[in-house]
This record gives C-alpha cells, structure tokens and sequence, in this order.
C-alpha cells in the first residue's frame, strides 16, 4: 500500500514545482508585502524588504527529500509562488499540520460527502440555514465561532486537501500549506528551515525578518504533536522518531526522477479548477454556500406551496362531503314521503276496490229481485 505521506510529498512538490517559465523573476528587491498573484495574501504589520531568489539559483538548488523507504528524491523548488510569502506562515499559536490529521481526528473524520458528511466550517455534521447564513456553530476545531463560513485557521493544509474537500476558493486570511516543491522555495529563500522526510511539518526561520515582522507581538507557531501512534499507525508514518540514513554526496540513495514544478503545478490547477467548477455547477457545494442555501430556500418555497395546495383540496373534499351529505339526506327525505304517498295511493285503491265490489253486489241482488217480480 502506497504511503500517503509520500504521496502528499510528491503531489505537494508538483504542486509546488509549477513555476511560471514565462515570469521574469525579478532580482531587485521587493516587497514581500504584495501576493504573488492579485487578491491572495495579507501584507504584513509592516513594510519588509524582501529579495526573492533568482531563477538561477532556484534552479541550481539541490535539495532531496527522503521517502517511507529511506531512497531520496530530488525536488525542484517553485520558480513562482503561488500566493503571497506570509500566505504559507502558520498562525500564531497552535495549529494541526496536515500530515497529523489521520492521528488526531481518524481516517474519516472530514468526509464531505456521503453517509457521516459534515460541514468544512465547524466540521460537525452537514446542516443547512433556513435564512441563507453562513455557518455559525462552534467550530470542532478551534472550538470557537471567530471564522463564520470560512475554512478553520487551526487546519494547515495545502489547497489540494481544501479542494478535495469541497473549497476550490479560500478565504485570503486562510493559512496555505505549502506544497513540496514551494517548500523547496521558502528553503532556498530562507524562510523556511531545510526538512528530511515529507512528513515533517515546516519550520520556520525565526531570525528571518519577515518572519519576526509577521508574529511580532504575537505568539509564535506550534503544530500540536499526534498522539502516540500505535504499530500499524507508525508503520504508515515510516516511523517518523528513526532518522533515515541517506549519504547527501551518494547518487546511489536517489530514485530516478524528481518532483518537477511543472509537473505539480499542472496537476495542482486542474484540482483546484475542477473543484472551482464544481462548486459553480452546484455539483460539489461547501456546506455554507449562498447558493446551496437559495436552493434550500427554493424547496422550502415549494414545499410551502404545495402545503397550500393540499390545504385547499382538503377543504374542497370536505365542502363537498358536507355537500353530498345534504343531498343524501334530502334523497332520503323524498323516499319518504314517496314511499308515505304511495302507501296512501294503496289504501284508496283497496278502499274504490271494496266500494265497487259492494256496489256490484247491491246492483246484483237488485236486479234479481226485479226478475223476480217481473215473473
């Protein structure tokens, strides 16, 4: 079985790798203030200088990352971030890292779809707002409700994990993981001390000045530590507590290939496009999207209607029962004084009966006696 750990290595690195090679890297200072790309990052407190590598150097950079198997495999640092520098620092205090989240919370823990899906804002199970408002229950996380409808700060992880979960777009404010081959970037810009296994969590350069502007008063990073793994658990990891021995001169110990920037950036986009795209053809919508809560609003409409509709058939049976009722009662009514009226027609036709059988006798024994004397 593949380790994900390497395999999150290796798609971070690709992600990461993707440099831009129409970008002229610019050698002059900057400021690091403005992201990479228009609308992401946040400037920090305050105005720092910040010389990024050149492509040159970036290029030239050897830097390999031992995998589960103890083989090393070369990534290629970015040529271009894609967010701003301070976009890829974690926040201050404590945060989960991406590579301890099947310790702490479970293989399943964030399932966004099917049977036990939850919500990607406070992570319990998936609800819906009546009044088309994002989230705003406690978050299982942080255990606060300081991000309404927004991804957890507590969470870092890269944008990939956010899309595979249902977030193609992340707020500004969101701490971004970065992937292998961007970590290879802030490596060789000196932000980011160098790493060994993929699995390790980043460290930062405290004597950076961008690092000591950006957690100025404040407190510094901590990535809370997994709980003791049991066998299988620290099998997975590769046993992260064993250094693994490789030679850094040796080119025995490299795999053949590397984690090339392109490569990663490519895979890395059409992710976060398709789940963009998803997201927009309502096929994939995180738990407090507006038009997850207009669709909610449409049912609800409908099912008010048709509520109204059977309300007005029932009272239209039941007018028509009471109707029907009446109409009965007035058949019955008529079968009685037909049936009284019928009963009276026999009684007088019994009664002319009589009469004329009398008179028929009288008349008999008249015209007998008239014989009688005439002889």
């Amino acid at each position: 079985m593949a380790n994900p750990y390497l395999v999150k290595a290796i798609y971070d690195q690709l992600d990461d790798a993707a440099g831009r090679p129409q970008r002229v890297q610019q050698e002059a200072s900057m400021s690091i203030d403005p992201p990479a790309r228009q609308g992401l990052g946040s400037a920090p407190s305050r105005n720092i200088l910040y010389t990024p590598p050149t492509l040159q150097t970036l290029r030239e950079a050897s830097i390999y990352i031992a995998n589960a198997s103890g083989k090393r495999i070369k990534v290629s640092p970015a040529e271009e971030l894609r967010y701003a520098v301070t976009k890829y620092f974690p926040i201050p205090g404590f945060y989960y890292d991406q590579a301890h989240l099947p310790l702490h919370f479970g293989p399943d823990y964030f399932k966004t779809s099917g049977t036990g899906a939850k919500c990607t804002c406070c992570w319990k199970a998936r609800h819906f707002d009546r009044n088309r408002l994002p989230c705003r229950k406690l978050c299982s996380i942080c255990r606060t409700q300081e991000h309404s409808g927004k991804e957890c700060p507590k969470l870092f992880v890269d944008v990939c994990w956010w899309a595979n979960h249902g977030r193609g777009k992340l707020d500004p404010k969101t701490p971004v993981n970065p992937t292998a081959c961007e970590r290879a970037h802030l490596v060789v810009a000196g932000i980011l001390k160098d790493w060994k296994t993929f699995d390790e969590p980043i460290i930062l350069n405290l004597d950076h000045p961008l690092v000591k502007a950006h957690y100025e008063g404040k407190a510094l990073p901590q990535y809370i530590d997994p709980p003791p793994a049991k066998e299988e658990r620290a099998q997975t990891l590769g046993n992260r507590k064993r250094k693994v021995p490789f030679d850094e001169t040796s080119d025995d110990s490299v795999e053949e290939g590397e984690i090339v920037s392109e490569d990663v950036e490519r895979q890395v986009e059409s992710i976060v496009l398709n789940a963009q795209q998803m997201e927009e053809d309502s096929l994939f919508v995180p738990e407090n999207s507006p038009r997850e809560s207009d669709r909610v609003a449409e049912l609800e409409e409908k099912l008010a209607q048709a509520k109204e509709e059977l309300g007005k058939m029932e009272a239209s049976f039941k007018a028509r029962e009471k109707t029907m009722a009446r109409e009965l009662a007035q058949a019955k009514d008529e079968l009685r004084k037909t049936k009284a009226a019928l009963k009276g027609r026999n009684w007088l036709v019994e009664k002319m009966v009589n009469e004329s059988q009398n008179m028929s006798s009288v008349w008999g024994e008249r015209a007998r006696r008239g014989r009688e004397e005439c002889q």
